[in-house]
């Protein structure tokens, strides 16, 4: 999804949109990202009135505050920010529900079924760090105004009140347990975030979290900042994942045995593919199974049986939802995840959980 490309729309000026410069023949990760959000507030930086160090840190807060600053021009400027953003998010969905043949030729590693699929599609929910808080709401807000304009026809947008920790809940429901806690671990590119999830009666009905934790250990860089050795980088980040799985246990006292793990690459059989490029990608270099290096790795560490579970961050984000047909879930953060719930949702925990 994140090579997705934007070229044409074709009719859509009959509805008064017109697709932006800065937009057409963009992939969707120039648009809607991490990077993608940091280069629109170097443009807003001066409006904004914010400092150039505190663009790396905390920025959806940041953007959140200004949305809702004093001062009415910071407070223009932001909400001019989260337009553009949720107008490049309505973009991508126009793409990917049109299918239109300018679109499709740029991206032919996606097949026909796959842009069917996406026709059949009438409900999107959306979460991830960037689709929380102040800006997220705006962010939405702006993406079904222009999807309304478009007369897309029966498309439902929803945003999901899990926010950034949509891929813990839907990983937490695909635990085997009826009552106690399990530890839920999201690995993702820039932050690794933590719950205890807790169950009663095979439903999941509240979830601690813990502070969040780095996701990249130092040695993922050379010392000038380049990309270093990738079966360097797995190793490194393999003993990354083991570190953080051990102080987690040892932290949350009394949980299951399994760790249900959702991190962000696509796995087969709990090993990442060769499909795309990344520190967890690399993971697939320095062991033969990753589910089962890592339960070993941890077991050892810790003198008792553990099991770990692992699942491709946007498939656990979509069992949150499983049992909605027609259905597409798409977390927006570092890069943008996609997942579609499954069928049904009879073999998972069912969803009575509080949000805090």
């Amino acid at each position: 999804m994140n090579r997705l490309r934007i070229m044409d729309l074709p009719g859509i000026e009959r509805r008064g949109i017109i697709l932006p410069e800065d937009v057409r023949g963009k992939i969707a990760y120039e648009l809607v990202s991490t990077e993608a959000v940091m280069d629109l507030v170097g443009q807003y930086r001066d409006p904004l009135k914010l400092a150039l160090e505190e663009r790396s840190a905390h920025w959806t807060v940041l953007l959140g505050d200004c949305l809702i600053s004093d001062d009415e021009d910071v407070q223009a400027e932001a909400a001019d920010l989260a337009r553009r953003l949720g107008h490049r998010m309505a973009f991508i969905l126009l793409t990917l529900k049109r299918g239109d043949a300018a679109n499709r030729e740029a991206r032919p590693e996606m097949d026909g079924d796959t842009w069917a699929h996406w026709a059949s599609i009438d409900q999107v929910w959306l979460g991830g760090g960037l689709a929380s808080g102040q800006l997220g709401q705006m962010l939405y807000g702006y993406a079904v105004e222009l999807l309304y304009r478009s007369d897309i026809g029966p498309f439902n947008l929803r945003l999901s009140p899990y926010g950034a920790t949509l891929p813990l809940v839907g990983t937490a429901r695909q635990a085997r347990i009826d009552y106690g806690s399990a530890l839920i671990m999201d690995f993702g590119s820039t932050r690794v975030k933590r719950a205890i999830a807790v169950y009663s009666g095979r439903a999941l009905v509240g979830m601690h979290h813990l502070a969040m934790l780095p996701a990249t250990p130092p040695t993922h860089l050379e010392a000038n900042g380049t990309p270093g050795d990738e079966k360097a980088i797995g190793a490194a980040t393999l003993e990354h994942i083991i570190n953080c799985i051990v102080g987690s246990l040892e932290e949350a006292q009394g949980v299951d045995s399994t760790v249900l793990v959702s991190i962000a690459v696509y796995l087969t059989d709990g090993h990442p593919q060769d499909y795309q490029r990344g520190q967890y990608s690399a993971l697939r270099l320095v062991t033969d199974n990753l589910q089962e290096a890592l339960s070993d790795a941890v077991s050892r560490r810790l003198d008792r049986p553990i099991h770990i579970q692992l699942f491709h961050d946007g498939t656990a984000a979509a069992a949150t939802y499983a049992g909605s047909p027609r259905t597409a879930v798409i977390t927006l953060g570092t890069a943008l995840g996609i997942g579609f719930p499954p069928a049904s949702d009879q073999h998972l925990c069912k969803l009575h959980i509080r949000l805090e």
